[in-house]
C-alpha cells in the first residue's frame, strides 16, 4: 500500500487536496482568502453529475491546464478561481476556462451539471457589492449565488464566513431546541 500510495501522489497535481495527508478542507478555503486585498477573485464552483461513477481512473492522472490565479480539487469538487480589477477580465477568463474544462470533460467521458454550478466574486468593493459575474458554459448562463457552498461552507464576498456562522448557529439551535 504504501508503494502504491507514492506512486499515486508523484502523479497527481498540486491542486488536489482530497484524501491526501497534509491537505484539508481547511487549507482549500483558505487559498481562497489569499488573494490581493485590492483585486476582484471570481470563482466556478464546478459540479460534476455522479462524479465517481461517471470517473475513467485511467484518465484521473491527465491534468488539463488553465490560465488561471487558482485551481483547487478536493476529491470531485473543482474550484476555478482568477483575479483581477475589472469583472469583464474575471468573465473572460473563467468562460475560457470553462471552455478547456469541457473539451478536457467531453474527451474522459465526464458528465458536467452546470445547474448546479456555482459562480461568485470575492471583493471588499464595497460600490460594487452588487455586481454579478455573468459567466457561460457551452452557452448556458452560470447561477451566480451571493452565498455558495464549497466544501460544506457558506461563502460571502467578502470572506468574512459570516453567513456560514449564522446557519451554523441556526442549526444548532434547531437541533437543541433553542432559540
Amino acid at each position: 500500500m504504501a508503494r502504491m500510495s507514492l506512486t499515486v501522489e508523484e502523479n497527481l497535481t498540486p491542486d488536489q487536496a482530497g484524501f491526501r495527508p497534509g491537505r484539508s478542507t481547511c487549507g482549500q478555503l483558505l487559498n481562497l482568502t489569499a488573494f490581493e486585498e485590492k483585486q476582484i477573485t471570481g470563482t466556478v464552483l464546478v459540479d460534476l453529475t455522479a462524479a465517481y461513477d461517471t470517473v475513467n481512473h485511467k484518465i484521473l492522472l491527465l491534468k488539463p491546464e488553465f490560465d488561471l490565479t487558482c485551481r483547487s480539487i478536493y476529491a470531485d469538487d473543482l474550484c476555478l478561481a482568477t483575479q483581477s480589477t475589472s469583472f469583464n477580465a474575471i468573465e473572460t477568463r473563467l468562460t475560457d476556462a470553462l471552455s478547456t474544462l469541457t473539451n478536457y470533460y467531453t474527451e474522459n467521458l465526464l458528465n458536467a451539471n452546470p445547474n448546479k454550478t456555482q459562480v461568485c466574486a470575492f471583493h471588499l468593493k464595497n460600490h460594487q457589492a452588487n455586481t454579478k459575474l455573468e459567466i457561460t458554459w457551452n452557452n448556458q448562463p452560470l447561477k451566480f449565488d451571493e452565498h455558495p457552498i464549497y466544501l460544506g461552507v457558506t461563502q460571502d464576498r467578502t470572506l468574512s464566513f459570516s453567513q456560514h456562522a449564522m446557519n451554523v448557529k441556526a442549526k444548532v439551535a434547531a437541533r437543541n431546541s433553542l432559540q
